[in-house]
């Protein structure tokens, strides 16, 4: 376990100075977050996070402009840290907010991309960020609704894949983000040939263009259509999912166009085992 980093994620400035400037003595966000008796906060206990992870991997309104990127910068320097920049699937107009707020970012400083594209574009725009491949590229099966171990075996991941790993050389990514998948044991994270930073408590299980919480302000003949503006609603407000006479099912939220899974005690006991093994190198927490 010896050099594990320790993350934060936040989407959202307001969150991020909340955990930046926590008054001293305060306690960590391990068990605020993951509870007292998992796994992974008795892990981190005693660990400060080295990095915060700032943005949103899966909605391109919550990509921070350049005087509030700025900001987060001077705020995370200031308290010794290093930033990581997140960044969504892309379009025309996401690629070229990038090109505005890229310059931005200090030498070696990390982007976590979610588009092949957004990657091949940093590479040759940007090289001299360390480009981490987010979750959205990193694919598993994550089923909440899975009630065994049975589909997990059947389909493992490919991560660890020759072909894979050519497409990350190519493209300088150095280090891939993962999720915890249901029923997962230490070994999904061996032999991934890659640095590797898993994400607790939630994984992503799916997401979508179109907002479900956005759209619950507006008339029903209007909601879930495109072009409406973003009131960043997800900021505030989750809905939790539930299958009648499912009691197996893994905790299950939504929140903006994202559906979400919480780990169970066990799979975060196997998560901790890997970082154990040297598998896993950094934990990012989620800090929302």
């Amino acid at each position: 376990m010896n050099g594990l980093e320790a993350a934060v994620a936040v989407d959202s400035y307001a969150d991020l100075k909340r955990w930046v400037e926590a008054p001293a003595g305060r306690s960590t966000p391990w068990q605020e977050v993951l509870g007292e008796d998992d796994p992974l906060a008795a892990l981190l206990a005693g660990i400060a996070p080295q990095h915060y992870y700032f943005g949103s991997e899966f909605c391109e309104f919550l990509l921070p402009v350049a005087t509030v990127l700025e900001r987060a910068l001077r705020l995370v320097e200031e308290a010794g840290c290093r930033l990581s920049l997140q960044t969504p699937i892309a379009c025309d107009g996401v690629i070229d907010r990038l090109r505005e707020i890229l310059p931005l970012l200090p030498e070696g400083a990390e982007l976590i991309v979610n588009d092949w594209g957004v990657a091949s574009f940093a590479r040759r725009e940007f090289p001299h960020l360390h480009l981490a491949a987010g979750r959205l590229l990193c694919k598993m099966i994550k089923d909440p609704r899975l009630d065994n171990a049975v589909w997990a075996d059947l389909y493992p991941h490919g991560l660890g894949g020759r072909s894979f790993r050519a497409l990350l050389d190519k493209l300088a990514i150095a280090r891939i983000e993962l999720d915890l998948p249901p029923y997962a044991r230490p070994q999904v994270f061996c032999g991934l040939g890659i640095s590797a930073a898993l994400h607790a408590p939630y994984a992503y299980v799916t997401k979508g263009r179109l907002c479900k919480i956005g759209s619950l302000s507006v008339a029903p003949t209007q909601r879930y259509a495109p072009g409406r503006e973003c009131q960043r609603e997800c900021l505030s407000y989750a809905a939790t999912i539930e299958r009648p006479g499912k009691a197996a099912d893994l905790p299950t939220s939504q929140r903006g166009n994202t559906l979400f899974y919480r780990h169970s005690r066990a799979m975060s006991a196997s998560a901790a085992e890997a970082v154990a093994q040297g598998w896993l190198t950094r934990i990012v927490v989620n800090g929302q």
